[in-house]
């Protein structure tokens, strides 16, 4: 401590002992019950001993049965049963394989980003999981971040390179406005969208895209 600096016992006097101390169990819960990712902690079995509270409420919000999502729940087995239906991509398959490593101890962590879609939009999230010692047993920390802004952040600029180059080169306008079309419904599923393209006057179509239509 230099010379110039203040004693902590005069900055901060003695009823600083009279502060009460913190249960930093109880502390630690309300923290990861307020936290806005959504969250949860597998034993080595794959099975939830505790979930936050956004965890439980994108859960319910999803139509989800909170019984195979919250604590008690085999996170594991349910998301095995997920992967084994018909229709299921290879992510799902990706993230069990995954995670049977970290629960097997033969990995530390593993990220994955993965689409989940809604009925009327496309969504991203990154699933996210590491490995931890608690009271001499393994435990996995799972979390899944929405990443859907950036995803369509990276859509829009990958779009915007396609058109620029085709503007660039030799296409013509028929294709650009056809590349646009197709990026708008690429990014929104649920939309069938068209270009069209009149004279001066509006009397008249002189350009028009709409693949899907």
């Amino acid at each position: 401590r230099g010379q110039d600096d203040p004693d902590v016992t005069t900055v901060f006097p003695a009823e600083i002992d009279m502060l009460p101390a913190l249960d930093r169990g109880a502390l630690g819960i309300a923290i990861f019950d307020a936290w806005i990712t959504p969250i949860c902690v597998l034993d080595e079995h794959g099975v939830i001993v505790a979930a936050n509270q956004m965890w439980r409420d994108l859960a319910t919000a999803r139509g989800g049965d909170l019984r195979r999502m919250a604590e008690g729940a085999n996170y594991l087995a349910v998301a095995e049963a997920f992967a084994a239906q018909p229709g299921a991509d290879d992510y799902a398959a990706e993230f069990c394989d995954h995670l049977r490593a970290v629960l097997a101890g033969e990995l530390q962590r593993f990220d994955q980003e993965y689409p989940c879609d809604a009925p009327h939009e496309r969504r991203w999230f990154q699933a996210r999981m590491r490995a931890f010692q608690f009271d001499g047993r393994l435990h996995v920390g799972v979390v899944h971040i929405d990443i859907t802004a950036l995803k369509r952040a990276e859509l829009r600029a990958a779009a915007q390179v396609e058109i620029m180059e085709k503007l660039a080169g030799s296409a013509s306008l028929n294709e650009v406005l056809g590349t646009i079309v197709s990026r708008v419904e690429r990014e929104n599923p649920a939309l069938l969208c068209s270009i069209q393209l009149l004279n001066d006057d509006g009397s008249r179509l002189v350009h028009a895209a709409g693949p899907s239509l």
